[in-house]
C-alpha cells in the first residue's frame, strides 16, 4: 500500500486504534514488518443432531444447519 502511494493519496489519520499494546515511550508506535504480539486460539465444538428422512425434514435436527447458525449468528 505504501508503494502504491498510500501516504500521497490519503491524509495522515488523527488516531490509530489497535487491539494490542507494547511497552514503550509515550508517542512511540512500535511496528515491525512481521507479526508482532499475535496469538491464535483453538476451540473444538461438537454439534449434535437427530437424523431422519429427506421426506420429513421437519422431524430432524440437522447438525449442519445448526453448525452454520453457530458460526454465522452474531
Amino acid at each position: 500500500m505504501v508503494a502504491d502511494g498510500l501516504h500521497n493519496r490519503f491524509r495522515c489519520p488523527d488516531v490509530v486504534l489497535g487491539q494490542h499494546d507494547t511497552p514503550g515511550p509515550a508517542g512511540f508506535f512500535p511496528h515491525t514488518p512481521d507479526l508482532t504480539v499475535s496469538d491464535s486460539d483453538d476451540i473444538d465444538a461438537v454439534v449434535h443432531g437427530v437424523g431422519g428422512h429427506g421426506s420429513r425434514p421437519e422431524s430432524t435436527t440437522d447438525p449442519v444447519v445448526a453448525a452454520c447458525y453457530t458460526v454465522t449468528r452474531p
